[in-house]
C-alpha cells in the first residue's frame, strides 16, 4: 500500500506539524520575528483553505 495522501487529507497534519514548529520560534527571541510572521501567514492562508473546502488555495 501508498502512503500517498492528496493535498486535503494532508493538509491538516502539515498544519499541525507547522503549529508546533512555530513554538519553537518563540525560544529563539526576536531574532525569529520575520519568520514567525511569514509562518502564520502561510497558516492562515491553508486554513482559510481547509474551512472554504478549497484546499488548492495553499
Amino acid at each position: 500500500m501508498s502512503d500517498t495522501k492528496s493535498l486535503g487529507d494532508a493538509l491538516p497534519d502539515e498544519i499541525k506539524r507547522v503549529t508546533e514548529i512555530l513554538g519553537h520560534y518563540g525560544e529563539i527571541g526576536p531574532v525569529a520575528t520575520f519568520g514567525v510572521v511569514m509562518t502564520c501567514t502561510e497558516l492562515n492562508s491553508a486554513t482559510r483553505a481547509i474551512a472554504s473546502g478549497d484546499s488548492r488555495a495553499t
